[in-house]
């Protein structure tokens, strides 16, 4: 059924209203292919596929007749994007080793000197014509230090003009590109490094496409950068796509990479499990960036069978989470102010699922309120929002809030939308007496403060009447014996740090501000009291942080272990939990010393006995 318009009746007399002025910055054609793509899968390949380890890096020494992929097939590369719902991949061109998957003339360390098709084959030109062939977005990862130049030249001297042959016969050679991927790791090895010539280049031969530039290029393309996260995790939320440069604000946006199988490379290692997959989602596209998301081949030159499959269950669960809309159901909406009365910028806009379209208020109406009428309480798992951000970022300032129990309770809060912004419930949402609540009839969407008149596209309600969560339900721990173990690594993390907070090697990290939570899910067989340790690095201790589960809260102190390597156990306080159930335990900063909280091995509730 399609949503009934509660807002004001627009009579047939009432002129078309204005086109809302765009609000500087605005992106340019390049980054709004960008910000539709949502994500690109990221393939790493070359000849440190040949040398699998954890650590990504080559040499610039290996044998090149070790490089034979006997069963390359760039069509099943595209076949395996599409499956997992990527329009668009990203290929490693040149990695640090300097490893050429074309045939350069200005080095024999690539494809040249391969026993593979005895030293005639192209890598890259096989990647663009599958691509070509199947209307996938083209990407090249080109890093900016080669080790076998350094190797074979005892240094970087003269490497400018070698550098510079190499885009050029990669802009040159393979007709437009979408996107390049400039990858700056150790760029502190080229001081005074001239990439004027570089961009001067790219002008010329690749007028469209948009470039994650490490910093190296915005000065001379402004207009088609992309930023650096911080780190190969997510992105945090409420971040702006406009940044300071030279003086001028330019619309530089955060683009995250992560993995989803290897250390980059293929490393043996099999493609992380779903929920990881659609937790990396989460923190990035939901967060309004477009992510890489790595999944490469193997020494055969083929992606594995059973990441294929794990593709094609993520890509089901992506088109499951926007079908389940309450919103585009029984729904009613209506807004406090419509741009000049006008249906072309109503309320009902928002649930139609075209991005052009969208809600928008008067010039002079800086704030809002939209309210969905799901016609009967509904389980809501989280809520998506999309601003149209073609004529500049306006939202400032956010609420959302769920109607339950005859009041309005605030959920959510946040200051950017951007492209688009998933609300993850269990993992966001504001806890309604130590519980997580999402049983309501009408959800509210308030604005405060735009820099200019909001234009907001997208309001999805999203849940089920099936039980399941059909967004992301944060992992259950169940209890053993008398004891419940919370794994760092299956926290839900949600923060406002450089990264939030991030794995590594089976820790939490990163804890670097006050908004920085993680979350678990923990089921109670038994009610009673429960003791609460926890093991934890932290060299200096004595930050402050609270722990909530079932209404209680544990105001906690991490202790010293005189080094962050060495983890030892803090016994933290005990809870009450009144009734068997399932509940939210959640960690949170108070204070953050050294600007690091500590670092998380696991939470254990154990039950006590009289």
């Amino acid at each position: 059924m399609a949503a009934a318009v509660l807002s004001t009746c627009y009579p047939g007399t009432v002129p078309a209203a204005s086109t809302p002025a765009p609000h500087l910055p605005v992106p340019s054609e390049a980054h709004i292919q960008w910000h539709q793509a949502e994500q690109k899968m990221f393939i790493h390949f070359g000849i440190k596929t040949y040398h699998p380890s954890r650590w990504h890096m080559g040499n610039g020494k290996e044998d090149p007749k070790i490089f034979n992929p006997a069963r390359l097939d760039a069509n099943q590369w595209v076949a395996a994007a599409k499956a997992g719902g990527f329009n668009g991949i990203v290929f490693t061109v040149k990695h640090h080793s300097g490893w050429c998957n074309w045939p350069s003339k200005t080095t024999r360390f690539g494809v040249v000197s391969a026993p593979w098709k005895n030293g005639r084959g192209d890598v890259v030109r096989e990647y663009v014509d599958a691509c070509r062939k199947a209307g996938l977005s083209i990407g090249f990862h080109i890093t900016i230090i080669d080790e076998n130049y350094k190797h074979t030249h005892g240094g970087y001297e003269g490497y400018d003009a070698f550098y510079y042959k190499q885009w050029e016969e990669l802009v040159t050679r393979y007709g437009p590109f979408d996107y390049y991927y400039v990858d700056g790791y150790e760029l502190r090895q080229l001081r005074g490094f001239n990439f004027e010539p570089v961009a001067e280049l790219i002008k010329k031969h690749q007028p469209e496409a948009v470039f994650f530039d490490s910093g190296v290029l915005v000065d001379y393309l402004p207009e088609r950068c992309l930023n650096w996260p911080g780190g190969h995790g997510g992105v945090r939320p409420d971040l702006g796509y406009v940044q300071k440069k030279n003086g001028k604000d330019v619309w530089y946006p955060y683009e995250p990479s992560m993995m989803f199988q290897g250390t980059w490379f293929h490393s043996n290692e099999p493609i992380c499990d779903l929920h990881t997959m659609c937790k990396k989602y989460l923190i990035s596209v939901g967060r309004g960036s477009t992510a890489n998301l790595n999944v490469p081949p193997n020494q055969e030159g083929l992606i594995d069978e059973h990441s294929i499959e794990r593709l094609k269950e993520y890509k089901a669960w992506m088109d499951r989470m926007y079908e389940s809309d309450w919103a585009r159901r029984d729904a009613g909406i209506k807004a406090d102010n419509v741009r000049g009365n006008s249906r072309t910028y109503a309320a009902v806009n928002m649930l139609d699922d075209d991005y052009e379209t969208y809600w928008a208020t008067d010039d002079s109406v800086k704030s809002g309120v939209v309210e969905i009428d799901l016609g009967g309480t509904r389980s809501i798992d989280g809520v998506v929002l999309q601003e149209y951000i073609f004529l500049g970022q306006r939202v400032n300032g956010y609420t959302v809030e769920y109607f339950m129990d005859g009041a309005w309770h605030e959920m959510f809060s946040g200051k950017r939308i951007g492209y688009k912004r998933i609300l993850w419930g269990e993992l966001e949402a504001n806890l309604v007496d130590g519980e997580y609540r999402n049983e309501a009839s009408k959800v509210r969407l308030t604005l405060e403060n735009a820099e200019a008149c909001p234009l907001v596209s997208t309001f999805k309600v999203l849940g089920s009447d099936t039980g399941e969560n059909v967004i992301l339900g944060l992992k259950k721990n169940e209890p053993e014996g008398d004891t419940i173990t919370c794994q760092a690594k299956d926290a839900g993390l949600a923060g406002g740090g450089l990264r939030g907070f991030f794995y590594w090697h089976g820790k939490l990290e990163g804890w670097k501000k006050l908004s920085d939570k993680a979350r678990w899910k923990i089921r109670f067989e038994e009610p009673g009291e429960y003791a609460v340790t926890i093991h934890q690095g932290d060299d200096k201790g004595g930050d402050d942080f609270n722990l909530e589960v079932a209404g209680n809260k544990l105001a906690c102190k991490v202790i010293a272990t005189h080094g962050y390597a060495n983890f030892k156990d803090n016994e933290v306080g005990v809870v009450k939990i009144p009734k068997p159930g399932d509940y939210i335990l959640s960690m949170t900063p108070v204070n953050i010393l050294d600007n690091d909280l500590m670092k998380l091995r696991w939470v254990k509730l154990t039950k006590k006995f009289p």
